[in-house]
């Protein structure tokens, strides 16, 4: 990889959306209001897999599940109308009788909020899926994962979103849905725009005040300057 070469993860989501906010004043009273009893994340919903990183005493560990670190972006379903997402859906792809929907965020590029997807014989409103797939990740982050949630713990996110409105919005209302307190967001291209500038912050001079930044993503790749 060249030397200027980053690429944006979870950790830096966390750390970037703080910095914004500090640039941008825009601090939310939810941001204020961060005690003991909640924990902080940043989520990177990734095509083929969704990563969290969790806010532990200025460290940022990735959140493992079952002993993985990334959880599959994938959604199954069955002709009887059942669903299953991330870690159980890829358990059931080998299964007659279950279709598996791998990378379905790529579903976003075009979506709205009456776009419906068609999955083991029935047809799904993608909202609902998605907000179906982001509750099982807050479930699966209290029960199987060694992020190390108490019971009923609330769990305050920075997440990154993909660049356009229409996937930022669905993808916003399916986090907020699912039970998540959203305190801050980040455009993917602009995660990794800070990642540079948070790691190579010393190249950036009065010569050279531009910089490019482009995320190479399973489904897209975006620039941004």
């Amino acid at each position: 990889m060249p030397a200027n070469m980053t690429v944006a993860n979870p950790r830096i989501i966390v750390k970037a959306i703080g910095a914004l906010r500090d640039v941008l004043r825009l601090r939310s009273n939810a941001a204020r209001r961060l005690n003991f009893g909640e924990m902080r994340v940043g989520i990177d919903f990734g095509t083929t897999h969704t990563v969290t990183a969790v806010v532990d005493r200025g460290n940022y560990p990735v959140a493992s599940f079952d002993g993985e670190d990334a959880w599959p972006s994938a959604v199954a379903a069955n002709a009887a109308g059942e669903l299953r997402f991330g870690l159980d859906a890829a358990a059931v792809r080998h299964e007659p009788g279950w279709s598996v929907l791998r990378s379905f965020k790529r579903l976003l590029n075009d979506a709205g909020p009456r776009t419906e997807v068609n999955l083991g014989g029935c047809s799904y409103p993608l909202a609902d899926l998605l907000t179906g797939f982001v509750a099982q990740l807050k479930s699966d982050l209290h029960h199987r994962s060694n992020a190390g949630l108490a019971p009923g713990e609330r769990i305050q996110a920075a997440i990154s979103v993909p660049a356009n409105a229409s996937s930022a919005f669905l993808t916003l209302d399916a986090f907020a849905k699912a039970g998540f307190e959203v305190v801050a967001l980040l455009n993917e291209p602009s995660a990794a725009g800070f990642e540079y500038a948070h790691r190579y912050r010393s190249t950036i001079t009065t010569k050279r005040s531009t910089s490019s930044s482009t995320t190479l993503g399973a489904a897209r790749s975006t620039p941004r300057l």
